[in-house]
Formats: C-alpha cells, sequence, structure tokens
C-alpha cells in the first residue's frame, strides 16, 4: 500500500485541525472564525495549511456521498493515528493496525463478536479486512474530488471517531467477560 501522499494530508490535517475547525479562536483570536481561513490568518497560505484543506475537501466528497466508512478509515488511519501510533501498533503486532480499523468501522455487536475471537482464524480475517478496509479508504480518498463544504460533517466525524474508539475499550473488556464464561463453561462440561 502506498501511503506517502495520503500520510502528507493526513499530518496535514491533524496538525491543523484546531484551526480549520476554529478551536484556534481561543489561541489566536480573530485570526481563525467558524473553521474559516481569514487572510492575516499567519497560517492560512502554509503549504500545511492547503494540504489540510485539501484533505478536508476530499473527505467531504466521501461524507457527502455516502462513504462514510471509507471517510471515517481513513480518518482513523492517516490523521488519527499518525505515523508513531501505527508503527507502535506494527511493533506490537503486525497487522494490528489492520484488525483496529476493521474493529472501530463495525457495528458494536458485530465489535463485540469478533473481539471474543482473540486469535485464529477470525482473528486473521480482522487483520485482512482491515487491511483491505483502509487501502479501499484511501484508494477512495485519492479519487475523490475536492468539495467545498460547511464544517458541521466534520465535528460529526471526529465524534464518530472519538466514539468508536472509547466504545472499542468497552467492547474488549466485555468480549474478555464472553471469553472468561465460554472458557468456564467449557471446564464444567468436561468435568
Amino acid at each position: 500500500m502506498n501511503t506517502r501522499s495520503s500520510e502528507r494530508y493526513g499530518e496535514a490535517l491533524a496538525a491543523e485541525l484546531p484551526a480549520l475547525l476554529g478551536r484556534a479562536n481561543a489561541i489566536a483570536p480573530n485570526r481563525v472564525q467558524n473553521g474559516s481561513q481569514r487572510g492575516e490568518d499567519d497560517g492560512a497560505g502554509s503549504r500545511r495549511r492547503q494540504l489540510a484543506v485539501v484533505a478536508v475537501r476530499k473527505l467531504a466528497t466521501l461524507w457527502a456521498t455516502g462513504r462514510r466508512r471509507a471517510a471515517l478509515s481513513w480518518w482513523l488511519y492517516f490523521v488519527r493515528a499518525g505515523a508513531d501510533e501505527r508503527a507502535r501498533w506494527e511493533a506490537g503486532k503486525p497487522g494490528a493496525w489492520a484488525r483496529r480499523i476493521h474493529l472501530l468501522t463495525l457495528d458494536r455487536a458485530e465489535r463485540v463478536e469478533l473481539l471474543t475471537h482473540g486469535s485464529g482464524p477470525d482473528a486473521v480475517a480482522g487483520r485482512v479486512a482491515g487491511i483491505g478496509i483502509t487501502c479501499g479508504a484511501q484508494s477512495d480518498f485519492d479519487d475523490a474530488p475536492e468539495t467545498d463544504s460547511g464544517g458541521a460533517w466534520l465535528s460529526e466525524l471526529v465524534n464518530l471517531a472519538d466514539r468508536a474508539a472509547k466504545e472499542l475499550a468497552e467492547d474488549q473488556r466485555i468480549a474478555d467477560a464472553i471469553r472468561a464464561q465460554r472458557k468456564a463453561a467449557r471446564k464444567g462440561k468436561a468435568a
């Protein structure tokens, strides 16, 4: 998977997100208002800001055309995780990032069921699915034209990613409890 272009866009977007969402007002009042750029904004003309704006416009296309899973997957991998986090995922367990992306894009019930399979064919299938999802999202992002849009959907995307990450930790605890119950039931049958 050639990720260089998406990495540049994702890193720029991660760095510029506070300004693009209008959260930089507390830091630099009157320079950024409601997520829109102003000429006097020192960062408005920077290459990084330009890359971030292009990324937002491409994501806006994905979001507006109903490819929200692709937008979420791209966001999770290239913006939210960042290079250091992706490296940690890989150092701990090859393919772990892919399984995590797959899990984060699932409905909760399906996620809990897959989490009960920490190893074996279901875990491998999750990694394979995650790689496919991430590659597909990158391709969709690369091919997406730029669309001007308001910022409400971007806040929704950020909240969706944050909520999914929080739910994943809770779902892992639920899956651990289910595995423990299943193991106890098997021991009870064997006795």
